[in-house]
């Protein structure tokens, strides 16, 4: 998108839609196949929104056919270092994701939640608004 900066050795691979202003430092890997075992190399997507953050070695995969077909990180978000973005996740607007925080398949975030550092989102667990997932922290339902 318009006024986006990708930086060096970013890889953005297949049906990537990334929308106005986002930063997107080095080494992030975004719209790679997802780690689903179902994968079977179906069109599936990723959509970034606008004003996003998204800084060193983060990955966020393609959805899967089985679910949304997409992956979605919406508005004003930061995602740091190495978090890990797996497929048909959605992050809603104004989220902190922390180092090296992992959100599950199907993992919903939403608006103005945080996922601190290496914290784990269970795989079909939604974060509520507003809410905030300490460092080292396990969510399973």
């Amino acid at each position: 998108g318009e006024g986006t900066e990708v930086m060096s050795h970013v890889v953005i691979k297949g049906h990537t839609k990334i929308g106005k202003d986002n930063r997107i430092f080095p080494h992030a890997v975004i719209g790679e196949e997802n780690q689903d075992k179902k994968y079977g190399g179906e069109d599936t997507t990723v959509v970034i929104g606008d004003r996003n953050v998204i800084r060193e070695a983060v990955q966020v995969h393609r959805g899967t056919v089985q679910d949304k077909a997409t992956t979605v990180i919406g508005d004003d978000n930061l995602l740091c270092v190495n978090a890990h973005i797996a497929h048909d996740v959605v992050v809603g607007n104004h989220t902190h994701i922390g180092n090296n925080a992992i959100l599950g398949g199907h993992v919903t975030v939403e608006d103005h939640a945080g996922v601190m550092a290496l914290s784990a989102i269970h795989p079909f667990c939604t974060v509520g608004a507003y809410a905030y997932v300490g460092g080292c922290s396990a969510v399973v339902q």
